[in-house]
């Protein structure tokens, strides 16, 4: 009987001499997934490269992976693409998976629409991100636990901020939110303890529960004279100081 894909993948890694202590890593054309933790334990490992018969990534497929750097995609798989280390779609609309251990500063490329769910998850020395103009959505947890990143600046077309889309963003001390931004989901910006200053733009119609909760530093402003009915009653469960407009103006006079 023929041997399944995930005996396939299991036979090959435990085929590793001391795993935790090799830094490259080639997958061999037989195996056509990588499942949740499939690299645990390969604690050195710095580069990987994904065969052209792959056909699922798990998100977290390289949990415990903490110094991997770059990620490379055979340039035949139909599904998938690397750039700089990243890992895209072959359509390089959606960013896939930033490995874990990639820092500095790093410059995504025209044309990306989507930031994918978790994609940044833990990515803990990442230090800049820049999002082209051509981002339109990110989805859950895109940037959770990036523990070092500074600042983001995020593009005009992002009109959600999701589900802990900065959670545990340890580092992060300034966010410039998008003029036509409408939405930002529960546990957002969870944990982001020294976030200082955020400017709610007036197009923000819905404030999930505990948004903000644990931001210690943070001072809000809102471009709203109230709070909208569209807000969760503990979006601000901390209940750190907001500057309303209404207050603004009175402050003016």
């Amino acid at each position: 009987m023929a041997k399944t894909q995930k005996q396939t993948l299991l036979d090959f890694l435990n085929s590793i001499p001391n795993h935790h202590t090799i830094a490259s890593l080639t997958i061999p054309d037989a195996i056509t997934r990588l499942p949740h933790g499939a690299l645990a334990g390969f604690n050195s490992l710095k580069e990987i490269y994904l065969p052209k018969t792959l056909v699922s990534l798990n998100l977290y497929f390289d949990n415990t992976c903490y110094q991997l750097e770059t990620i490379h995609v055979h340039p035949k798989n139909e599904i998938y693409s690397s750039l700089n280390g990243v890992v895209y779609n072959k359509a390089m609309t959606r960013l896939v998976r930033c490995p874990p251990g990639r820092g500095g500063t790093l410059d995504i490329p025209e044309g990306v629409s989507t930031i994918g769910k978790t994609a940044f998850h833990h990515v803990s020395i990442l230090r800049e991100l820049h999002l082209p103009k051509t981002i339109k959505k990110l989805e859950d947890g895109c940037f959770a636990l990036c523990e070092n990143l500074e600042s983001m600046v995020l593009p005009e077309t992002i009109e959600t901020i999701p589900y802990k889309a900065f959670f545990h963003c340890l580092g992060l001390e300034m966010v410039a939110l998008p003029g036509k931004l409408r939405t930002i989901d529960e546990e957002a910006f969870l944990h982001c303890r020294n976030l200082s200053t955020l400017t709610i733009p007036i197009t923000v119609k819905h404030i999930g529960k505990h948004a903000f909760e644990a931001c210690n530093r943070l001072k809000l402003h809102a471009a709203h004279d109230e709070k909208p009915q569209g807000w969760a009653t503990d979006w601000n469960p901390d209940q750190r100081p907001v500057q309303w407009a209404s207050i603004g103006r009175k402050q003016k006079r």
